[in-house]
């Protein structure tokens, strides 16, 4: 409770930075030592504790164990003090619950985001979240998701999400076996005003996949080359684009000689 100095000591925090530094460069069992450690000790701050919840769950999701993390995120969000920090762990927690086949504990998250009361667009995230799994859970179809998102994209307070809607609509639409009509909602993503880099890279990428599941190559190879000009050179799935762009070139080149 009190110091030599007039400020309390950075030993703890800096602790938990030697941890985080760990994590990135991959020694994980020396990061997790340091934070059991942190989160044993009795005379460890309030504060450094809470962060260290969360360090805790990105070591795992670092070793792709998403299982692990989920309770770590949840303690996280628990005692946040921050409600747009308290909400995003509960957003990340409902992603990974998405992931993991699990949409109705993943609905459970996105409804405490919802109830954290955090930004807009973390709200309108979880909100979208929530439509999808309905049908995806099977507590509701995907003609009712779908009707659900139209609302929301006509509502004006959502016109500068109205891609990321539109996108979401037609996931539910490609889950539901509907590829024409997913492949409508991706056009019309791409038309909207408020696409931006990232609704322009995924909605692309998709074409192009969905172009090349069904054999239609020279369409499959121009969506690529576009999903390119937009995608972040640091994606991990750059390279794998320009390898796939690669293999069609001269197959789209003799279509188009053909045609």
């Amino acid at each position: 409770e009190s110091y030599v100095a007039k400020h309390r000591p950075a030993f703890q925090e800096g602790r938990l930075w030697l941890a985080w530094t760990l994590i990135k460069r991959d020694a994980f069992d020396q990061a997790q030592i340091i934070l059991e450690d942190m989160r044993n000790n009795r005379g460890t701050f309030p504060d450094v504790r809470r962060k260290a919840m969360a360090v805790q769950a990105y070591l795992y999701l670092e070793q792709d164990e998403k299982e692990k993390a989920i309770p770590y995120l949840e303690s996280a969000a628990e005692v946040a003090r921050e409600r747009n920090e308290r909400a995003r762990f509960y957003y990340i927690t409902g992603q990974l619950y998405q992931e993991l086949g699990q949409p109705s504990s993943a609905a459970s998250s996105f409804e405490q985001t919802i109830a954290a009361r955090p930004n807009y667009e973390l709200e309108l995230g979880a909100r979208l979240n929530l439509a999808q799994n309905a049908f995806l859970s099977g507590s509701g179809s995907a003609e009712d998701a779908l009707k659900k998102l139209g609302r929301m994209a006509k509502e004006d307070k959502n016109l500068p999400y109205e891609s990321q809607i539109l996108f979401s609509m037609a996931a539910v639409s490609l889950r539901s076996g509907d590829k024409a009509g997913g492949t409508t909602y991706l056009q019309q993503a791409l038309a909207s005003p408020s696409a931006g880099p990232v609704q322009r890279t995924e909605a692309y990428k998709l074409l192009g996949d969905l172009a090349y599941d069904q054999s239609d190559y020279l369409p499959a190879k121009l969506y690529y080359d576009t999903t390119l000009t937009v995608m972040n050179k640091g994606d991990l799935r750059y390279d794998l684009v320009i390898e796939r762009r690669d293999q069609l070139t001269g197959i789209a080149d003799a279509l188009t000689d053909i045609q």
